[in-house]
């Protein structure tokens, strides 16, 4: 099984001495940290980023390979970022470019056990959580971006009867019969290119694109997908989000590191700054 990573700073991101952008920073290196531990031989890590970005991790040695990113893209470059962030999009042409069997994880996802890692590995298709629409957190993104789209480009076969019911979360995606994702996603990525003037101008269309036309699409099959949990955490695996910022889990995810990966603590206190609220072991 490959074991995938998406990473590309937004282009308003603070540099590596800002408070906000380490503990991405720090969640990657622990999630990452994980994985290696816990796959086996037949495994590897692929990271998919900038040049630059990659530089600053280099020397950790966490990858097995590392796949460069160029930011250059002219329908991406024309994006609006207010809320969603360039993974989304660059996550679409990584699925796309798959030939084997994947998971991806995002640098906010972290998986705690071995077995349950070796479970994922067996499952058709897995996919963290559904999110349903119905929840207040949600109403204001999808659906209106949804009605919005539908309102502009008319008849796409892409859109017509898609479902609203839920949308598939996607911090954790793949399986062992990832082509239904890469079909799915050259769909969805030609229909971007195909429109992108109209769809740059919706702020939540990287979150529409690859979470909500990608549950559409995904339910056309037969294969029932795997949900990691209906939770927000469980004790084999935790997607972090927003809450990472919290000091409350900002703390727990520094101490995990120290525990995991110590000589990659004492990289990133040498080499990428220093925050006394959350960068000591809190006992």
């Amino acid at each position: 099984m490959v074991f995938t990573y998406v990473y590309i700073p937004k282009d308003d991101d603070k540099k590596l001495d800002s408070e906000f952008y380490l503990i991405d920073v720090i969640l990657l290196v622990l999630s990452v940290s994980k994985i290696k531990r816990f796959k086996s031989n037949d495994d590897k890590i692929i990271f998919h980023s900038t040049k630059e970005f990659y530089g600053y991790l280099e020397p950790l040695n966490l990858f097995d390979e590392f796949k460069e990113i160029v930011d250059d893209d002219v329908y991406i470059k024309n994006q609006k970022y207010e809320y969603c962030h360039k993974n989304c999009i660059y996550k679409i042409k990584a699925a796309i470019s798959n030939n084997e069997s994947y998971i991806n994880l995002d640098h906010d996802f972290v998986i705690y056990n071995k077995d349950y890692l070796d479970l994922l590995k067996q499952q058709d298709l897995v996919f963290s959580h559904r999110e349903y629409l119905s929840e207040p957190i949600l109403r204001p993104t999808y659906i209106p971006t949804y009605e919005m789209i539908l309102d502009r480009i008319k008849d796409h076969e892409i859109l017509v009867n898609a479902d609203t019911d839920f949308v598939i979360n996607v911090s954790i995606c793949g399986g062992k019969k990832f082509e239904f994702i890469k079909d799915a996603y050259i769909k969805i990525w030609d229909f971007y290119v195909q429109n992108h003037v109209v769809l740059n101008e919706f702020e939540f269309m990287t979150m529409f694109l690859e979470q909500f036309l990608l549950k559409t699409q995904i339910y056309k099959n037969d294969i029932e997908p795997y949900y990691c949990w209906e939770d927000y955490e469980t004790n084999k695996c935790i997607h972090f989000s927003g809450h990472r910022y919290k000091p409350e889990y900002r703390k727990r995810i520094v101490n995990e590191l120290i525990e995991e990966n110590p000589n990659a603590y004492q990289f990133i206190l040498e080499n990428f700054g220093f925050y006394s609220d959350y960068m000591i072991k809190i006992m």
